[in-house]
């Protein structure tokens, strides 16, 4: 059937078009029916095609969405680790201060035993020099 459908087609296209007007119009036919009809299913066909194009950029934008958020999960990824290993270190310094500033004090307590302990060797030291003077 379409291939008698493109015959008729084919041997259509071959008929040259007369610019001129027919001369029997048949009564009740509207010859502006077809541009009626098309000016009518124009704007359903923009629509459609409308909605092909909202589909195919739709599509386009969940892939980019997609490989961005991906990408980007990485980068987060990354970054959280980084920070996670940072916080480690940041606690091994923190503790490490707090030793630095233990041993610090203990220091300076030594020192001033030491200090107190030489104090008390002299007031020894001027007592007994002081009793063989009595003696």
């Amino acid at each position: 059937m379409l291939g008698h459908l493109k015959e008729i087609v084919k041997s259509l296209s071959n008929v040259p078009v007369s610019s001129e007007e027919p001369k029997y119009i048949p009564e009740n036919v509207d010859l502006e029916a077809a541009n009626q009809w098309e000016r009518s299913t124009m704007p359903m066909r923009g629509t459609f095609d409308c909605h092909e194009a909202d589909a195919t950029i739709l599509k386009l934008k969940d892939s980019l969405d997609s490989h961005t958020n991906t990408r980007h999960q990485r980068g987060y990824s990354g970054i959280m680790n980084t920070l996670g290993s940072l916080d480690s270190s940041f606690t091994d310094v923190e503790i490490a201060l707090f030793a630095l500033e233990d041993t610090i004090e203990t220091r300076k307590l030594q020192e001033k035993q030491l200090d107190q302990r030489f104090q008390i060797a002299i007031y020894q030291e001027r007592r007994q020099a002081e009793f063989n003077d009595l003696s």
